[in-house]
């Protein structure tokens, strides 16, 4: 049987009121109180220590994590540079 989970790490909206104009953390907070950690839904979990996620990812033989800074707004239809710094562990890229 398969399993889906959901896993919340952004909200957007709340109650048809934007959210785009406020800063991650804050995003992240008003998303932490609406989630309820149920077996299928739950909110993605955030680590102050980045470095020792990063390590503890790789001694899973995880692929590696994203961080994001906490300060930034959201932007629509676009890839902000400079918000995301996506860590590997390990090289994913294929040789052709």
């Amino acid at each position: 049987m398969l399993s889906i989970h959901f896993s919340a790490f952004d909200m957007l909206f709340l109650n048809d009121q934007p959210l785009i104009n406020k800063s991650l953390i804050d995003r992240f907070e008003r998303l932490d109180s609406v989630v309820v950690n149920i077996p299928y839904i739950f909110l993605c979990p955030t680590y102050p220590d980045g470095q020792d996620l990063f390590e503890k990812v790789r001694s899973l033989g995880l692929e590696g994590i994203v961080s994001k800074k906490i300060d930034k707004l959201y932007t629509l239809d676009s890839r902000s540079t400079g918000v995301f710094l996506r860590s590997k562990t390990i090289n994913t890229q294929l040789s052709i």
